[in-house]
């Protein structure tokens, strides 16, 4: 399994700069909630630096047909190859992503989420003894409905 090397953490500053040098991105983030916004833009950055490419640069050239989808699909592999699955998966998803909303599908892509641990649901007893540790009676009453089993 590949690790992914310690590289400096992406500020909000530096993400707002992005955003603003690269109005396509911020057009496409428009779309998604803040959270994934954040997320996606972080690794739209993280790409641009593992790949040395401009990731806008990239799609101007694709238009022009100055480089082939499937290029574009192999630069994404070898530029995320050395970090952990799921980092892959989330970034394949954003770089691959910002290519289908302004040009179109890319070939599939290789890069797969590997479900590593997979958990077993509660059961309604188990439940009902996780409520009885609330604290609180406007969340108790909240959880009681949410999972309350008809």
């Amino acid at each position: 399994m590949a690790t992914s090397s310690p590289l400096p953490p992406i500020r909000q500053k530096e993400i707002e700069a992005f955003l603003q040098a690269n109005p396509l991105v911020r057009q496409w983030l428009t779309k998604w909630k803040p959270i994934t916004r954040k997320l996606y833009a972080i690794d739209i950055i993280r790409f641009q630096q593992l790949s040395n490419t401009q990731i806008e640069q990239l799609l101007v050239r694709l238009e022009n047909n100055q480089i082939k989808p499937r290029e574009i699909r192999s630069l994404i592999e070898t530029s995320l190859a050395d970090l952990t699955n799921s980092v892959q998966a989330r970034m394949d998803s954003a770089v691959r992503g910002f290519f289908k909303h302004h040009h179109g599908k890319l070939p599939d892509t290789t890069i797969k989420y590997l479900k590593i641990r997979d958990y077993r649901a509660y059961h309604k007893d188990e439940l009902q003894a996780l409520i009885g540790f609330l604290d609180k009676p406007p969340r108790r009453t909240i959880r009681d409905y949410r999972y309350r089993a008809d």
